[in-house]
């Protein structure tokens, strides 16, 4: 356990070695079950921040659209301040920018296109839900076997791109050799898409991925899928 963090040292590693992309909003690919997804929309810049996971700062808040790249302040309280007004959370910030550009626009998934220090928060946003469930089942299985050590491998993957992120803050001690190294080749064989409709995390076969990657931060939904979805994980049929 991480003591900085709270979170599971064998998470935070997985970060370091893997974490790395250049499409906004592609994120961490990740299967997400349901009861994550319904924690997502709880989670906000404060519990980030409160974690150590980002920090306030001038201008370290970014969105790139269209060929414009805005940027704002992230602040202690956990809003986003952007010519002159503050924003409660990431998708009401995205909205307002991209409103610049298309003044009808209604709604937006700020978690998928705003960037803190670089970083994607819909990313750290499920690093720290995957902490917080790592670490209440850690302390469980302490609590059931308090004289029997156990080291967890990581099951996150390594992101199909190649942005530079220090990740360094974020990390106190690595995890076991060869742990992180394991659990992430495992990982990097399959691609996975979140829809922006019911929010499930679905693998793409390898031949379909350079479709969806080259989309980059723009919608995806089940229904638009052009592979069998039921055939793979989490094997539902999509969302209409």
């Amino acid at each position: 356990m991480d003591s900085q963090t709270g979170f599971p040292i064998s998470l935070l590693s997985a970060l370091k070695n893997g974490l790395a992309y250049d499409s906004p909003g592609m994120g961490l690919a990740v299967n997400q079950d349901t009861g994550m997804q319904d924690k997502n929309k709880n989670v906000t810049l404060k519990d980030l921040l409160d974690a150590g996971l980002i920090k306030p700062g001038e201008g370290n808040v970014t969105l790139s659209y269209r060929g414009v790249t805005y940027t704002a302040n992230l602040v202690a309280t956990g809003l986003i301040e952007f010519q002159g007004s503050t924003y409660d959370s990431p998708d009401a910030f995205s909205l307002r920018a991209k409103q610049l550009q298309l003044p009808d626009r209604e709604s937006d998934n700020g978690w998928r296109s705003v960037l803190v220090d670089g970083v994607v928060l819909e990313d750290v946003r499920y690093a720290y839900l995957k902490g917080k469930r790592d670490s209440a089942k850690a302390s469980s299985k302490v609590e059931e076997k308090p004289n029997i050590a156990t080291v967890q491998g990581s099951d996150l993957p390594i992101l199909p791109s190649s942005l530079e992120v220090p990740l360094d803050s974020l990390v106190a001690e690595a995890a076991p050799e060869g742990a992180a190294d394991a659990g992430a080749a495992e990982a990097a064989q399959q691609n996975w898409v979140q829809c922006s409709r019911c929010e499930a995390w679905r693998i793409v076969p390898d031949e379909f991925w350079p479709d969806v990657d080259a989309a980059g931060d723009e919608d995806w939904y089940c229904n638009e899928a052009t592979w069998d979805v039921t055939q793979y994980e989490p094997y539902t049929p999509p969302c209409k």
